[in-house]
């Protein structure tokens, strides 16, 4: 599975579990001082003395290790290079610790994103393009995955690959750079977008009309609700109703808002659902007539961050540039994704129903009857 290990045995017997590739790449690091490299792995070492050699892969110790004593050096942050890798490492670091798209690949991530922290001071100028290629990372690294289908190394490097797209993907292209003219992945320090950083201050400020109205949006993807507004500007729609003890269609409205908006909606019909707004105060008073019911939504903390990130994210596409703007949409369309699923999961449990004072979760009005549902269109249900 790894190159040269055969060829050079005898080096890789006499230093385990210390890796070779530890040794060649720290005289390359040029803060490093020589003394440096004894103590650092004294160090390393003391840490697993009492550790068994683990049985389900390779148990060697490599460069990755080293930038652990890198970034916990304090004066190590006196010098602006030196500084400059270490922020922009550990907000990709922390980007890939809660983020990250695989989690069964995220210790195998870490790993080459120390790397290649510790690289980016191999090389002389820090936004040099030159960084580590996979084979690199799955031979200087000993990368192994238990879970591998076959212990071969193609299927190693297939799992290398894809553990590179997922970091990818998972930062927007930001911080990570490849170099298709000598397929190497080297840390890019001058592309730092944080665009989770950036949704997450958007959302901290987001004001409750805004959340209203990406709220009503998610209702009516979750829904699928494709009718027209009966009213440009007013999320009112025309609602049919099937009666099935009477075998008759009743013709209503249905409102994504507060009830002082029913007199915009004419002429009057036989009845009136309400879906209000979950931030702020309920404009107009609940007047619980007989041709009303409303639907008040209780989201848990899960759904609310999505709500948040998705309107956090649509509002910072309004304001940003071509490229970034994709990126924004495509982080938008994630959250969104999350919301609507976590709708439809919970559909029975998080709308209290009103009707003439009294308010009950949807099953517990349902109590046997069949379920149509008043979110899809033409009542339909499920």
């Amino acid at each position: 599975m790894y190159k040269n290990m055969a060829d050079r045995l005898e080096e890789y017997t006499s230093l385990f579990p210390i890796h070779p590739a530890y040794l060649e790449t720290f005289e390359k690091v040029y803060i490093a001082e020589k003394r440096e490299v004894l103590k650092t792995i004294t160090m390393t070492i003391r840490e697993i003395l009492d550790q068994d050699v683990p049985c389900n892969g390779p148990g060697l110790i490599s460069y990755d290790t080293y930038w652990m004593f890198i970034k916990n050096n304090p004066s190590n942050r006196a010098e602006p290079d030196i500084k400059e890798v270490i922020d922009k490492s550990e907000i990709l670091e922390g980007i890939i610790k809660n983020s990250f798209t695989r989690p069964q690949y995220k210790p195998i991530a870490l790993r080459i994103i120390n790397a290649m922290s510790v690289h980016r001071l191999t090389t002389g100028s820090i936004n040099a393009p030159i960084g580590i290629t996979v084979q690199n990372m799955k031979d200087d690294l000993c990368l192994y995955d238990p879970m591998l289908p076959e212990k071969e190394e193609d299927f190693l490097i297939t799992t290398i690959e894809t553990v590179m797209r997922e970091i990818t993907n998972t930062v927007s292209g930001q911080f990570i750079e490849y170099n298709q003219d000598n397929e190497q992945y080297y840390l890019d320090l001058k592309k730092d977008i944080d665009y989770n950083a950036r949704i997450q201050q958007k959302a901290d400020v987001l004001d409750d009309d805004s959340l209203n109205q990406y709220y009503f949006d998610i209702i009516n993807k979750a829904t699928d609700w494709n009718t027209p507004e009966y009213k440009n500007g007013f999320k009112i729609y025309e609602y049919e109703l099937l009666w099935h003890d009477k075998n008759i269609t009743r013709h209503g409205y249905r409102f994504l808002g507060t009830p002082n908006e029913r007199s915009t909606a004419q002429p009057p019909r036989d009845f009136y659902v309400y879906f209000l707004p979950p931030y702020g105060i309920v404009n107009g008073k609940k007047k619980d007539e007989e041709d009303e019911v409303y639907f008040e939504f209780t989201g848990d903390d899960e759904f609310i961050n999505n709500l948040k990130m998705y309107a956090a994210a649509y509002k910072m596409a309004d304001i940003s540039s071509s490229d970034s703007r994709q990126t924004y949409l495509k982080k938008a369309d994630e959250y969104e994704k999350c919301a609507i699923k976590w709708i439809r999961q919970n559909v029975n449990q998080c709308f209290n129903v009103r009707y003439r004072g009294d308010s009950r979760n949807i099953l517990n009005w349902l109590n046997g009857r069949r379920w149509v549902s008043p979110l899809t269109p033409n009542g339909r249900g499920e």
